[in-house]
């Protein structure tokens, strides 16, 4: 099965396609390979699935096409979007931390798409576990830092294993110099979409003088208002932790997203900053790729890259889809010496006063103790909440389900009476727990 481009548009929630997607689409019958450069949130994602998922009708019992990313939080935004666009799409989600027996046990069940690292999916290939035989489409999304990050033998592997491949759409946001090694057997189809201007992000930059590193000196000049969310970026995971208390301290709703937490915090944190629970996330630069939030209204640098590289893809998780966004950079005495690239980019003054008082999130996430293994999907949720918590849908937010419990996102003004109203209520036949995060577990 495979579904016209207008009702994988609408699934996907795209009313109109960028210039390069429907390059994509036209070129995609073709019997060439494809290599897309294009800027962070111009829709390179999801340039490369529509045309797959137009083009290829479904065959359960056999790999199809295989999706390599360089992260697990890039693969999971990818089978996100996939999903969406084909509701009911057999996906196995493949990375290092998650259960290798589980993923199997997928995998033997005939998953039509597999989107996974590139280490597991080497892992799961050499143990006999994944069987890539019959696989005809491969997409490499950040092939660059495929490479960058040690991924090359595990990456020929991986190639060398796909014998009825036919199709190859390598993906990055910045130019490469050199043709990749996996396209050199014929001539591909380069869509460089890197200086178009309808798709360059519109960035605003602004540098913020502080008085010092501290989260008071910050707050002094700097507040999130109503509705808005921003990036604060670092570079290492021990300053990311402490400017979240810094700003914690300061009365801001903020967390941390870095490769120290264990892999439940990320996402748990990632869910609420995605959900509209919290002002900001702090992290490092593993939030600086994959990382897809609509309506980000700012990135604040707290401390700039050594690579413009990283601060591009940085810059990239706001104005996303042809907004605007703000780039921000801090300054403050005895700072080290500013990266050469800083000078290629407009500075202004930030422009804010801060007086506006910090307003609290529009919405709450709550924990739930149930779910996929419980047989508790979304609908459920929704209609437990509306019938038995007296919500308006319109009160319910984002919503997870994970394996043994979910996540669901309400209106903080609700959140009381969805409490009351449900404490020792039954969800698909016996009670279950509600209440609010604890993000200090």
């Amino acid at each position: 099965m495979s579904l016209p481009i207008e009702e994988l548009m609408k699934n996907a929630g795209v009313t109109a396609l960028t210039d390069l997607q429907q390059e994509m689409l036209q070129r995609y019958p073709s019997g060439k390979d494809f290599i897309l450069v294009s800027p962070t949130g111009s829709g390179k994602t999801l340039a490369c699935l529509l045309p797959v998922l137009h083009h290829q009708p479904v065959q359960r019992g056999q790999v199809q096409t295989l999706v390599i990313a360089p992260s697990r939080e890039l693969a999971q935004q990818i089978q996100r979007v996939a999903r969406q666009a084909m509701p009911g799409l057999a996906t196995v989600m493949c990375y290092g931390g998650h259960d290798i027996q589980k993923e199997a046990q997928q995998l033997s069940e005939g998953s039509s798409w597999i989107v996974g690292t590139p280490g597991r999916l080497a892992d799961l290939l050499r143990r006999g576990m994944l069987d890539l035989s019959q696989c005809e489409v491969l997409i490499l999304d950040e092939y660059d830092k495929c490479l960058e990050l040690g991924f090359e033998e595990d990456l020929r592997l991986l190639f060398s294993s796909t014998k009825a491949l036919h199709k190859k759409i390598l993906c990055s946001a910045t130019p490469l110099s050199n043709q990749p090694w996996m396209l050199k057997e014929k001539e591909p189809i380069l869509l460089d979409y890197s200086q178009e201007k309808d798709s360059r992000p519109v960035h605003e930059y602004f540098e913020l003088s502080l008085a010092h590193a501290k989260g008071n000196a910050l707050h002094a000049r700097f507040r999130c208002r109503e509705g808005e969310q921003w990036i604060f970026f670092t570079n290492t995971r021990e300053s990311a932790d402490f400017w979240t208390e810094e700003l914690k301290a300061q009365g801001w709703q903020v967390l941390a997203y870095h490769g120290g937490l264990d892999q439940s915090k990320r996402e748990r944190n990632w869910f609420m900053f995605r959900n509209g629970s919290i002002h900001a996330i702090v992290t490092t630069d593993l939030g600086a790729r994959g990382l897809d939030v609509a309506g980000v209204t700012g990135i604040v640098h707290l401390e700039l890259p050594l690579r413009e590289e990283e601060f591009i893809h940085r810059n990239g998780r706001t104005a996303r889809w042809q907004q605007k966004g703000m780039v921000l950079r801090t300054t403050m005495p005895d700072m080290q010496e500013d990266p050469s690239y800083v000078s290629h980019y407009t500075w202004k003054a930030y422009p804010r006063e801060a007086h506006t008082p910090l307003q609290a999130p529009v919405w709450t996430t709550l924990f739930v103790g149930k779910g996929k293994k419980d047989k508790v999907g979304k609908i459920d949720l929704l209609g437990f909440l509306c019938k038995i918590g007296k919500l308006e849908a319109s009160e319910v937010g984002l919503m997870e389900i994970k394996e043994l419990y979910s996540y669901v996102a309400v209106r903080r003004d609700k959140v009381k009476m969805a409490l009351s109203n449900t404490h020792q209520q039954a969800l698909k036949g016996s009670k279950t727990r509600i209440e609010p995060v604890d993000t200090e577990r």
